[in-house]
């Protein structure tokens, strides 16, 4: 299948998906982007780099659209496969990594940063400004209480996540840049961050994305920093899970 031809189908199905109100034609378009997944996998000596990144969005789409249909985050799962052979891993190069950390919210809100939180972190205004200037990251978790959370540092300018825990996706937040000028990053409950993972990292900007995962009884939310490797879609709110707990 040409490149253009899996590009052009995966942006037609994005907007078909995206603008369809009714739920039952909406999930047979999500069937249709499984069905074209499947297909380009079948084919994978043939895909690009561009293909890969267009099957990805628009199957992210589709789960997010069907509630995490299990077979949308196994073709996930070989097309990030598929990625990184490509790209010579034959493991996630992983940099640093912290153990996952059991946190409570009572602000709904995770935050990623270089340091202590500024008074008046939860003016939204002020949030807002600040992760799109790449000085902290302040995420919505769709309700107060518990989650568990991790953070990693991988040697790349994609932010993989280790490819049995795309079986385990429920949401994958949009990218961020954050700026680190204390040579670490700690991620955490807002209104707590000391409380939450810390990992020593080298000064500079990095590309970062938030991803929740169903791990035992409840989810796991895993913060990815990698090269600073280009633009990003500036937020004009907060990023936020649909609920954590």
């Amino acid at each position: 299948m040409a490149e253009y031809r899996i590009a052009d189908a995966c942006e037609q199905l994005s907007l078909t998906i995206e603008a369809e109100s009714d739920a039952r034609l909406r999930m047979r378009q999500c069937r249709q982007a499984l069905g074209l997944g499947r297909q380009a996998v079948l084919g994978a000596e043939r895909l690009t780099d561009a293909d890969i990144q267009a099957l990805q969005s628009v199957l992210r789409l589709a789960r997010r659209a069907s509630n995490a249909f299990c077979d949308t985050n196994t073709l996930m799962t070989q097309l990030a496969a598929i990625r990184m052979d490509r790209l010579g891993f034959s493991k996630l190069p992983v940099l640093g990594e912290t153990k996952a950390k059991r946190v409570r919210t009572e602000t709904a809100s995770l935050a990623v940063a270089d340091g202590a939180l500024p008074e008046g972190w939860w003016d939204m205004q002020a949030a807002l400004d600040a992760a799109n200037a790449g000085r902290y990251l302040i995420a919505g978790t769709g309700a107060d209480g518990p989650c568990s959370v991790a953070l990693r540092h991988l040697d790349c300018d994609e932010p993989f996540l280790v490819p049995r825990e795309y079986k385990r996706v429920m949401e994958t937040l949009p990218p961020f840049r954050l700026t680190v000028a204390t040579g670490r990053v700690l991620f955490g409950a807002a209104e707590n961050l000391g409380a939450g993972v810390t990992l020593p990292i080298g000064n500079g900007t990095y590309l970062g994305q938030l991803v929740s995962l169903r791990s035992g009884g409840g989810l796991k939310i895993v913060a990815t920093l990698v090269r600073d490797s280009g633009p990003v879609d500036p937020f004009h709110q907060l990023p936020k899970f649909r609920e954590v707990s």
